[in-house]
């Protein structure tokens, strides 16, 4: 929905005949009314058509925003943060814009499975910003958390996870992001304390939690361990993923659980092949390489599944159908007037 300011400069741009008769402002309510986010997209672009400098920069602003909110809904980044971006330009202070341009970034980080052109700093830095608008916000300070501590700044995340704990006390998400700032710094005794005290408030149905005690338990060199925490976070993925297209949330959640389910299958997958349990260790690459992760995919190439398909001939043309002759009703086989009189 559009910001309360941005609906009063509607109003004062022109009188309730004016939303009847101008085409830009009759746009703008006709994307406001609709709750689909496609259709959103589509009458906040024909409102920025139909835009005039007589209009004023902050309903331009307001429209861009609009476009840039849906189609994050929607799940086209990549359009999302231009439209965002203008918006900003018009009012820096549109916490709501600052705030999906940042978790935009962070998405963006959490799914880029190479390091070397990973780079956390963008999303840390426009979350901050948000987190100085909206101080209170939980969602913003678990995003800022999750920035800081993919950009390496450890003692930032935990002030920003402590904050989120102290406002939401019975939410486990900070409690995990507080563990995995441990885990960062190798504090192996308080992360899975941390963990330890996450579990109850996830009423152990978070996956997570598992994915990073087998993160621990590696670190400390118990593969053992980390192999049966795997398998139990694993199943809890699927699941969880299950019940997100069931309630068919936004494509960020959901590409953000099939990322970390891929992340999960490489993990156990690299522990099974370093026991030499090939077998065990291509089925969680292939189910890995299904849920994106690319380095799933080549270790599953390596070890021999995954080849390269060979290539198709073209199909066969399919011939039209050969054309019906039109169905006709048969004639009547004796004269009408035999049987109209004959009886």
């Amino acid at each position: 929905m559009l910001p309360p300011a941005f609906v009063a400069l509607a109003l004062m741009a022109g009188s309730s005949a004016a939303w009847g008769g101008d085409d830009f402002l009759t746009l703008v309510r006709k994307a406001e009314s609709r709750q689909e986010p496609e259709e959103r997209v589509e009458y906040f672009s024909r409102a920025l058509a139909a835009w005039t400098p007589g209009h004023g920069s902050g309903l331009r602003a307001a429209c861009h925003f609009g476009r840039g909110e849906a189609r994050t809904q929607t799940g086209d980044f990549a359009q999302a943060l231009p439209d965002l971006a203008k918006a900003l330009e018009e009012d820096p202070n549109n916490a709501r814009a600052v705030f999906l341009r940042g978790r935009i970034l962070l998405h963006q980080t959490l799914l880029e499975e190479d390091p070397s052109v990973r780079s956390a700093a963008p999303a840390a830095q426009a979350l901050a910003d948000y987190a100085a608008l909206k101080p209170e916000d939980v969602e913003g300070l678990l995003a800022l958390g999750r920035a800081q501590l993919l950009a390496g700044h450890i003692a930032a995340a935990q002030v920003a996870f402590g904050r989120a704990r102290k406002l939401a006390p019975s939410d486990p998400r900070p409690v995990l992001g507080i563990a995995r700032a441990f885990l960062a710094a190798r504090d192996f005794g308080r992360t899975l304390e941390s963990l330890d005290a996450a579990d109850p408030l996830a009423r152990g149905r978070d996956p997570d939690l598992l994915t990073e005690r087998a993160a621990c338990r590696l670190a400390q060199g118990d593969q053992a361990g980390a192999l049966a925490e795997l398998d139990g976070a694993l199943p809890r993925h699927e699941e969880l993923l299950l019940d997100l297209s069931r309630s068919r949330a936004l494509p960020l959640e959901v590409e953000e659980r099939t990322a970390a389910a891929g992340r999960a299958y490489l993990s156990r997958g690299g522990l099974r092949e370093s026991h030499g349990d090939t077998p065990g260790a291509l089925a969680d690459y292939t189910a890995g390489c299904r849920h994106g992760s690319r380095r799933c995919c080549a270790r599953a190439q390596a070890l021999g599944g995954l080849k390269p398909r060979p290539p198709q001939p073209p199909p066969a043309p399919v011939k039209p159908p050969k054309k019906s002759k039109p169905w006709k009703i048969p004639g009547p086989v004796s004269d009408p007037g035999e049987r109209i009189y004959g009886s």
